[in-house]
């Protein structure tokens, strides 16, 4: 059987800042992601998770969606670049379904995006995300992108950064 590929690919940008690309286009299952250890795919919901991608949808392990107690911090910045030290308030994580249309927990990183209804295409907003990991350290992260060369929606491209 060939070898499965894998779902992150990481690019060094230098000065500590990493690309990341997440292919989540799986509708059904999630990516799971390891925050302590630079990103890591890991290969399911086990212990040490920090994020989860599905499609546009990411998720804490904290809150509704796991007992790790991560948490973001979003920050209003239109580069990673601008975001040098930890929030000192701000952190949420993932709560229960609010009144909304659908039945998914209300994601604490669903603001990433501004949606057009007219070609249906998801456009990242200028924000960073600061992610409080299950071992208490600091990833920024800016999502750049949702959509690979050809088009294809689900292909998160990130840039991060670990804060001091």
């Amino acid at each position: 059987a060939a070898a499965q590929q894998p779902k992150i690919v990481h690019q060094s940008e230098g000065g500590g800042i990493t690309r990341t690309t997440v292919d989540a286009t799986d509708a059904l299952g999630w990516v799971y992601v390891e925050a302590d250890d630079d990103l890591a795919e890991l290969d399911g919901p086990r212990p040490g998770w920090d994020l989860a991608f599905s499609r546009q949808r990411i998720m804490l392990d904290g809150g509704v969606s796991g007992d790790a107690g991560v948490e973001v911090a979003i920050v209003e910045a239109p580069r990673l670049e601008d975001v040098t030290a930890v929030p000192a308030e701000g952190f949420v994580s993932d709560a229960a379904d609010d009144d909304d249309e659908n039945q998914e927990p209300e994601y604490a990183f669903d603001a990433w995006f501004s949606y057009n209804p007219e070609n249906h295409v998801l456009t990242p907003k200028d924000l960073v995300f600061v992610v409080r990991t299950s071992e208490a350290r600091h990833v920024a992260i800016e999502i750049v992108g949702y959509y690979d060369d050809a088009g294809s929606s689900g292909w998160f491209t990130l840039r991060w950064k670990v804060l001091p």
